[in-house]
């Protein structure tokens, strides 16, 4: 059995100038509120606050919370991407995850390396164009031929497989624990922490003097800095209302058989499923890393999930077709039980980019958000990239551009 090959720290290297790096601190220090402390909010107040900056945190249910879309127990942390402006920022936010584990001593990102399978026939261009791009920045990966998947992961069942990239360097990340541990190293170093909900409050011209929390307190600031997820529409409807969309993702935990490690970590790598069979329910999913399971995660539900109301209970029709996906792709484990399950969401912007801009009414609001389904694991780099942006820094006008606030919208139903 194959042990999946990992050479990450040659790889996490890669991004070690991949944006622009550690800045000298602001003078003097702005005061700013960050409302959301997932993973973008937690490392844009993070990045602040190593420059100068005065950080209050506000997040209505706390960092990590099980309705934020950054509060769940894995997602996959991959150098694939087409588009350079997202690669680049992956390989700097390698290097800063890096560098935040050792010096607190911990892992939040676990080496499972990463496979998708694919139909036989021409690759996907979402393949080639990213191999194409990682022979420019020295990202390793490989495309295994059947004979050899079959050798090193015999678990799948192949025959409707024509190949499969893998990305030895992938890894899967700690999602919620990595968010408490941001806020726990931001409140460390000085900053106050308000579990509440945050409206804006008093305007004055193209200014907001302060917000609102719900436990009644003002508060008041130089800058703010809106990052709260699928709650972005909600706290700011005027602009945010039609330009994100918050589709629900069901996850199922499957037992794995006993004394089998032969779908745990090291053992099998994070996977996803580009075949027809797969892309009828875009199937992804981990190893058992931490004792909770096999995941597999059908994310191709539309639906919306409203992140404060909604009950957080799969659908039987989900977990009829993860049933029949699993006995078909997974042999082994078509007679094994789900032994846990979650609900969560993400959120999309119409063009699928970050937003990292100012507010369009607002000179001193800004606006961090829209994921978009790959947003953890840039949480690093774009917390840099934010900050710069907030401080008045010096940017790359390619960053600037590609994470503008733009006028598109969903089309109304």
């Amino acid at each position: 059995m194959r042990r999946t090959r990992l050479r990450r720290r040659a790889f996490l290297q890669l991004g070690s100038a991949a944006v622009s790096g550690a800045v000298a601190r602001a003078d003097p220090s702005p005061d700013v509120v960050v409302i959301g402390v997932g993973v973008f909010g937690g490392w844009t107040a993070l990045s602040l606050l190593q420059q100068g900056a005065r950080i209050t945190l506000v997040d209505a249910y706390g960092p990590g919370n099980a309705r934020s879309a950054s509060g769940g127990l894995s997602r996959l942390v991959r150098a694939r991407h087409t588009d350079e402006i997202y690669l680049r920022l992956v390989l700097r936010s390698f290097t800063l995850w890096r560098e935040w584990e050792e010096k607190w001593e911990e892992q939040f990102l676990v080496p499972t390396g990463y496979i998708s399978i694919v139909d036989p026939g021409p690759l996907p261009e979402s393949i080639t164009a990213a191999r194409s791009l990682f022979a420019k920045h020295g990202v390793e990966s490989e495309m295994l031929q059947p004979d050899e998947i079959r050798r090193h992961y015999p678990q799948f069942r192949l025959d409707d497989v024509g190949a499969a990239y893998f990305e030895p360097g992938a890894c899967t990340a700690r999602p919620a624990d990595s968010c408490r541990r941001v806020a726990r190293e931001v409140t460390d170093q000085g900053a106050t922490f308000h579990h509440a909900r945050a409206i804006p409050g008093e305007r004055s011209g193209r200014r907001l003097e302060s917000v609102r929390l719900s436990t009644g307190k003002t508060l008041r600031a130089d800058s703010f800095v809106f990052a709260c997820g699928p709650w972005l529409a909600r706290t700011l409807p005027e602009v945010m209302s039609g330009r994100l969309v918050t589709p629900r993702r069901e996850v199922f935990f499957w037992g794995t058989p006993a004394g089998d490690p032969d779908f745990s970590h090291p053992r099998f790598p994070a996977w996803s499923d580009r075949t027809q069979r797969g892309r009828e329910n875009l199937y992804y999913g981990f190893p058992d890393f931490d004792g909770r399971g096999f995941r597999v995660v059908p994310a191709n539900d539309d639906n919306p999930l409203d992140p404060d109301f909604d009950e957080r209970v799969v659908s039987a029709y989900q977990l009829k077709r993860a049933h029949d996906y699993m006995a078909y792709r997974f042999p082994a484990l078509a007679r094994q039980p789900v032994i846990g399950s979650r609900v969560c969401q993400t959120e999309y912007t119409p063009d699928r980019n970050f937003i990292i801009d100012r507010h369009p009414d607002f000179d001193n609001v800004w606006i961090v958000g829209g994921g978009s389904g790959h947003g953890f694991k840039h949480g690093p780099a774009v917390g840099e990239f934010a900050a710069n942006r907030i401080l008045g820094r010096d940017i790359d006008p390619d960053f600037q551009q590609a994470f503008a606030f733009k006028q598109a919208e969903f089309p109304q139903e």
